[in-house]
């Protein structure tokens, strides 16, 4: 159990059944490249609206993350600057109610990669690359994605199915960055959605997708 400020010097992995739950209020410090990783149990990370959990690095400037290599990963009232949010084969992560920023790895804030589930409620994305999706189901329900670099969110992959609903995606910060991008095999749905300000396509759809819904978007 995290309570109260944690500074991470080495990475802290999640193994033989244990689990690690973060309180709310608690602060975590990463120092460079240092992660938590969910490897054989959970890790929960159960912030409030008065009392979020608080994911920073330890400068201020160096990147960390949050993996999930079979573990799964949830989180509620998360604020997460700088790092990268990582589900793996057969993973499943869950955030509710968070902020994830200030991040521009190529492969996305938050990266999917044959994971069971990426669930994303109320939640809020800025200042970041891409959320990459490869043959993961991922869902994105009333978000707010901002400030990309590369595409506000990208699927790939004969498993991937993507739903995205009641979502804002807006301003792009370079050139030819699309909105949702789906590249071969991945299917999905974006309904509901306002897709503004951004360099590229608001909606891009490859020759290799295998079907997309697109239903009362602006």
């Amino acid at each position: 159990v995290v309570t109260g400020s944690a500074e991470f010097g080495s990475t802290v992995t999640i193994a033989g059944g244990g689990s690690l739950t973060v309180q709310p209020g608690a602060v975590i410090l990463f120092d460079s490249g240092r992660k938590i990783v969910a490897s054989d149990g959970p890790l929960i990370m159960q912030g409030t609206a008065a009392n979020p959990v608080y994911l920073y690095p330890s400068n201020g400037a160096s990147a960390w993350a949050v993996e999930s290599t079979g573990g799964a990963i949830t989180g509620t009232y998360v604020r997460a600057v700088g790092g990268r949010i990582v589900a793996g084969s057969g993973s499943s992560v869950s955030f509710s109610d968070s902020a994830f920023s200030g991040n521009s790895d190529a492969a996305g804030i938050i990266a999917a990669n044959s994971a069971t589930l990426l669930s994303l409620t109320r939640c809020i994305v800025s200042d970041y690359s891409k959320i990459g999706l490869t043959n993961t189901t991922a869902s994105i329900r009333e978000c707010v994605l901002r400030r990309m670099s590369s595409c506000g969110v990208e699927a790939t992959g004969a498993s991937s199915s993507l739903t995205i609903s009641h979502t804002t995606v807006s301003n792009s910060t370079a050139a030819v960055v699309d909105g949702v991008r789906m590249l071969s095999g991945s299917s999905g749905a974006v309904t509901n959605c306002l897709i503004q300000g951004v360099s590229g396509a608001g909606i891009r759809v490859s020759s290799g997708s295998s079907r997309l819904i697109v239903s009362q978007n602006l």
